[in-house]
């Protein structure tokens, strides 16, 4: 292609540039080249994926688990709901890390739910799910075989045996503020319980005794805690008139008298009689 040379006529003036996305040095016709794919058999990319860092979730090897030639089909969708429950516990520890309103409570830390104080029970309950929520943390709690089962009444009347207790440490939300209690004795309830149950003895242990405090009611409105029956000794009351003695002292003093005195009366003579009289405006 011949370049055109601008003339003397046109020389100072602004010319415009040709498009170079409309030149190329491809001749006219050639495709062009087709982008690099995913290779045949492996049309989800995995196995250009690097493997995890802890390995495969089933057999621990250098693989993703969807490619583990060991594991069969139901043992990989289990792996999958392991590995999605595990990204729920650590989204609910991220949740734990501030402090716990009102009417919930964290276990060791880490783990978050409801909790409802009932001193109608005898033990703490806690949900299975949430010490399946502190493994998933890397935080697993130890699990005690008890010699003798548990039996909890559920609505409706039916008894749940529970064979398994442990022990965490709870941080309470309280509308004062969090309440942290350490060492706490628990039932582990495989159920779909998602409350943590708070028993009457961590109740009286925090100084919430509610039948004490309906026997207290009970005694004061009865009288029993009024002040004539206090136990104390009565004091001598002042300031109080008895009429009947009054009377009798007065008798008294006028018996006693005898006659009256003879005194003749005081007079006062003035020597001159002066007049006095007010003018007004003087």
């Amino acid at each position: 292609m011949e370049r055109k040379l601008p003339s003397k006529g046109d020389r100072g003036k602004r010319t415009s540039r040709p498009d170079a996305s409309r030149f190329s040095n491809r001749p006219q016709g050639t495709p062009s080249a087709p982008t690099a794919g995913p290779k045949p058999g492996n049309s989800s990319g995995a196995a250009s994926r690097p493997p995890p860092r802890d390995g495969c979730y089933f057999c621990k090897e250098p693989h993703v688990v969807r490619l583990c030639p060991t594991a069969t089909e139901e043992q990989k969708m289990l792996c999958y709901q392991r590995m999605k429950d595990t990204k729920v516990a650590k989204v609910k520890a991220v949740r734990a890390s501030r402090l716990p309103v009102n009417r919930q409570v964290v276990i060791n830390g880490l783990v978050e739910l409801l909790y409802r104080p009932d001193s109608g029970s005898d033990v703490n309950v806690i949900p299975a799910s949430a010490l399946r929520d502190l493994e998933a943390c890397a935080a697993p709690v130890a699990v005690t075989n008890m010699l003798m089962p548990v039996y909890l009444e559920r609505v409706g009347g039916d008894l749940l045996g529970c064979r398994t207790s442990c022990d965490v440490d709870v941080m309470m939300g309280t509308a004062a503020g969090p309440v942290n209690v350490v060492n706490v004795r628990c039932i582990i309830v495989d159920d779909d319980e998602e409350e943590f149950l708070l028993g009457n003895p961590t109740l009286v242990a925090l100084g919430i005794d509610e039948g004490r405090q309906m026997e207290q009611l009970a005694m004061s409105s009865s009288g029993v805690y009024s002040e004539e029956n206090d136990g104390l000794p009565d004091d001598p009351e002042t300031g109080q008139d008895d009429e009947a003695e009054v009377q009798e002292l007065l008798d008294q003093l006028v018996a006693n008298a005898g006659e009256p005195a003879r005194v003749e009366p005081y007079r006062l003579q003035l020597k001159e009689a002066q007049m006095h009289r007010i003018v007004a405006g003087q």
